[in-house]
């Protein structure tokens, strides 16, 4: 009997490199332990999997005078026993940065919440809230959105950015703003 249905055995290139990266720089610090390396070794059948599955298709659209773009996030099929051994790993949480609690708190000592709360009350929009962490906590956060394994795992028939790389991409702002 199959863990998975069709259904859930639909993956993306894009999801299964991203992992495969995260697990493999996880395993090389040593945050995850050894009993990983199977896992990663599972991710990389699947990828070599799709991408062999990529070029024959690729090769009969050539032959045919069909042109295409590849897309790496596009619902792709992983063959049913390689997605037995991917089950228990994709889309879950592997790992996590160690957050400690910061003695000073998150927040920053140079916010303002009355001044904000003055710009709100007399109706200016937007009110811009600037340097709200304070720098440890912010830095932390960069860490957690860098390094956790807790991405929004595939969902495979939606075109939009997943959360987990809007987040990344929204500190990434933050901080090239914040430093600028």
């Amino acid at each position: 009997m199959r863990l998975c249905s069709t259904h859930a055995r639909v993956c993306s290139q894009a999801k299964l490199e991203h992992d495969a990266g995260q697990i493999a720089r996880l395993l090389a610090s040593g945050e995850l332990p050894s009993a990983f390396w199977p896992v990663l070794t599972n991710y990389t059948l699947a990828l070599a999997e799709l991408q062999r599955r990529h070029n024959n298709e690729s090769n009969l659209r050539r032959e045919r005078g069909v042109s295409e773009v590849f897309n790496t996030a596009a619902p792709a099929i992983v063959s049913p026993d390689l997605f037995e051994m991917l089950a228990p790993w994709y889309n879950t949480h592997l790992w996590s940065p160690p957050t400690p609690r910061l003695p000073g708190g998150a927040l920053s000592s140079s916010l303002d919440g009355a001044a904000a709360e003055e710009e709100y009350q007399r109706g200016q929009d937007p009110v811009v809230l600037d340097g709200v962490l304070s720098d440890e906590a912010l830095a932390s956060l960069v860490r957690f959105a860098r390094d956790a394994t807790v991405c929004v795992p595939h969902r495979p028939h939606s075109s939009s950015v997943s959360p987990c790389l809007r987040t990344r991409l929204m500190l990434w702002h933050h901080v090239v703003l914040r430093r600028a």
